[in-house]
């Protein structure tokens, strides 16, 4: 039951999220309210940081931002009905196994008391003619038997296929929620996870690790002045870009919103700035036209902020630094690459 300093809590998380939203024209949408709502709760740290630092390096909160806040805190991670039915076909298939291997023990149990009884009748016989019925009967029993086994053995390799192929779904379906859906580059939960796996590597081995941030610059007026379309198409011009410009062993993700994020293992920052300049580069050399009017759009620019990791390092301090490397890239006129160390 909630109390009185519950509710007023939530009226009060309710009212600074409407009032801040009004206050800054955020579109009053569900996933908006959500996140504003989470923000001034409070409960969740993380939430609160990620913008509290969005706020103080000034960037737009567009609905891109939001959405990819929303993802990432309150989303589930995979779809409940996805669950509800990989679920089900697991019981069904394990069902059907057990019936199979049920109705085997029962056939096996009948055939066994068969072959007692054929045994019997040999016992003590001089009669040919009735070893010969017992001969019959015991090569019909066994033919049946075989059938039955070699019935249980089609089913049961019918179902193995069957719960491989899910085993298949569940694999794509577990790598399609490490992925954002709009760049189909990797998400914000995937790369927490793989800068902390990369972090332990660098602590064991000392090899070089570099992290470049990125931010598609005046990325708001696009969306303002040519609707969201046509951002989420410059937004995946740009990832296309990255994912041309880095190796195998490279690992590119979409940060949150217009920002990008990109992991350099056994990359120093020298390397990491010529990775970045030929990203800047090329990115900087698409021409989009809006199919509608075929009108030209200006050149889409992105900023990047360059560091290396460090023996005390952890995720927190690593983007932190890069995160100072591209603000300076902001606001020393855009379309470039800064390094912080």
């Amino acid at each position: 039951m909630t109390t009185g300093k519950a509710e007023a809590e939530v009226a009060s998380s309710a009212k600074n999220a409407l009032s801040h939203m009004a206050k800054c024209s955020i579109a009053l949408h569900p996933k908006n309210y959500t996140v504003w709502y989470g923000y001034f709760q409070g409960n969740n740290a993380d939430l609160v940081r990620d913008i509290n630092r969005l706020m103080e390096l000034d960037r737009p909160l567009t609905d891109q931002v939001h959405d990819s806040l929303y993802d990432k805190y309150f989303a589930s991670q995979h779809d409940p009905e996805v669950v509800e039915r990989a679920t089900d076909e697991a019981r069904t298939i394990v069902t059907n196994i057990l019936g199979s291997l049920l109705q085997a023990t029962s056939s096996s149990a009948g055939y066994h008391d068969k072959l007692n009884a054929l045994y019997a009748q040999l016992e003590g016989t001089k009669d040919l003619s009735a070893v010969q019925l017992v001969i019959g009967e015991l090569m019909q029993h066994t033919k049946t038997m075989v059938s039955s086994t070699k019935e249980l053995q089609q089913r049961l390799e019918a179902e193995s296929a069957r719960a491989e192929s899910l085993q298949t779904q569940l694999e794509n379906t577990k790598k399609e929620a490490l992925k954002d859906s709009l760049t189909a580059l990797f998400n914000r939960k995937a790369l927490d996870k793989r800068l902390e796996e990369t972090l332990e590597g660098f602590r064991e081995t000392a090899d070089s690790f570099s992290v470049l941030m990125l931010d598609v610059d005046h990325f708001k007026k696009v969306n303002d002045q040519h609707g969201h379309l046509v951002g989420d198409a410059v937004l995946r011009i740009v990832a296309r870009s990255i994912s041309e410009q880095i190796r195998g062993a490279d690992f590119a993700a979409r940060y949150g919103g217009e920002e990008f994020a990109v992991l350099l293992p056994k990359t120093s920052t020298d390397q990491a700035v010529i990775v970045a300049e030929h990203i800047r580069a090329a990115i900087e050399n698409v021409r989009l036209e809006v199919v509608s009017s075929s009108e030209l759009l200006p050149r889409i620019t992105i900023s990047i902020g360059v560091t290396s990791a460090k023996k005390h390092d952890n995720a927190s301090s690593l983007f932190e630094r890069a995160d100072k490397a591209l603000y300076l890239a902001k606001h020393t006129g855009r379309n470039r690459v800064k390094i912080a160390n």
